[in-house]
């Protein structure tokens, strides 16, 4: 239904400095970090422009830009503001910058540990515990793995990480239990470092790369016909990963689980253990040189990934793909022929491989497993 004429304001002569002070204002406010984010429907207004462009005349049928003139309200908006701009014609408006992202469910949690035995009414009485301080989205109760109990611990999410930090440095009380709170990212690196594991971040990717300390071991002076599987085979622990270098009869081996000084000492004076005829030198591999290791074998790994799927795309019918009907596979010119020959008094005649047949499969190579 269009607005009649009679509905809209009359536009005036020209409004004052401060009226006009006052509409940059609430357009400010409109576009803020702390109000758009919950302005559902000014979002949706933004997010149709790919520029984040929005009609001027949107924002004046809001109710206290109601009563001004269209034309007032772009007038005033022609003064100077580093909170948005407006595009060439005047008509329509944005922020000068970009929305910043809004912190994640994980900046904006805290932990919390001395509750008692959970009961069916504790997720409300925590609930409302921890509503006093602040909007909570969620209590995540933490759980032992094998049976599912209770750890009297909890992870609290607030709505805002103003929120979320004001709890984390309270001291608390439940239940005349001391409470021990921090945020969840404090949490986790306790946790890490008391575990001995690093957090290593890849490109884009959010979620880190975990490793723990003290799993790589170097050797030196091996046989000069060591082989990946005598190694493993030769060791007392579970193998992830052998690096060979036959060359310098050298490598690094990557182990399940991090070794003990007293393993360490054992595998060091174990003339038992031979590689090659050889009991080689060995090394923990630490610091600096241990991230270097975990961050190379996280690139290959990622562009092993992208270089896998960029095969399967490549694969069925499409052109130089195996087993399609493209140049270089199957019925293409220059690949493998798909048919065969019979030996039988048939011989010589040509007969065409059913189409199951047609698919080739691909060989994976794992080096140095």
């Amino acid at each position: 239904m269009t607005e009649t004429t009679e509905n809209l304001p009359k536009p005036t002569e020209g409004l004052d400095e401060e009226t006009e002070l006052q509409i940059v204002a609430q357009i400010e406010e409109y576009l803020s970090d702390e109000k758009l984010p919950k302005d559902t429907e000014l979002l949706e207004l933004i997010q149709k422009n790919r520029f984040g462009w929005v009609p001027i005349y949107k924002l004046c049928k809001r109710e206290e830009l109601q009563k001004y003139h269209e034309d007032e309200v772009k007038q005033a908006l022609k003064r100077s503001s580093d909170k948005f701009e407006l595009n060439r014609t005047g008509r329509e408006i944005r922020r000068a910058k970009p929305l910043p992202k809004a912190p994640s469910h994980f900046s904006r949690s805290i932990y919390a540990k001395g509750f008692p035995e959970e009961t069916p009414e504790l997720e409300a009485k925590l609930l409302e515990f921890f509503g006093q301080f602040g909007t909570v989205e969620q209590v995540r109760f933490r759980r032992e793995k094998e049976t599912d109990a209770f750890k009297g611990s909890v992870f609290v999410e607030y709505s805002t990480l103003e929120e979320a930090n004001q709890v984390a440095n309270m001291e608390l009380k439940y239940e005349e239990a001391d409470l021990l709170v921090m945020t969840k990212a404090a949490y986790c690196s306790m946790k890490e470092e008391q575990l001995g594991i690093t957090s290593i971040f890849m490109g884009e990717e959010k979620k880190p790369f975990k490793y723990k300390h003290r799993c790589l071991v170097q050797f030196v002076n091996a046989g000069p016909e060591a082989e990946i599987a005598a190694i493993k085979d030769a060791m007392n622990s579970e193998v992830n990963y052998v690096q060979l270098d036959k060359e310098k009869n050298s490598g690094i081996i990557e182990l399940r689980d991090p070794i003990s000084e007293e393993a360490f000492e054992k595998l060091k004076t174990n003339n038992d253990i031979l590689f090659d005829g050889v009991h080689p030198e060995f090394n923990i591999i630490e610091g600096e040189e241990e991230k270097m290791y975990y961050e190379a074998k996280l690139f290959l790994d990622k562009r092993k990934e992208t270089r896998d799927q960029g095969r399967r795309g490549r694969g069925g019918r499409g052109r130089g793909g195996r087993g399609g009907r493209g140049r270089g596979g199957g019925r293409g010119r220059g690949g493998f022929s798909n048919k065969r020959r019979s030996n039988d008094d048939d011989q010589g005649k040509e007969r065409k491989v059913p189409k199951k047949e047609e698919k080739q499969k691909g060989t994976l190579i794992e080096v140095g497993k």
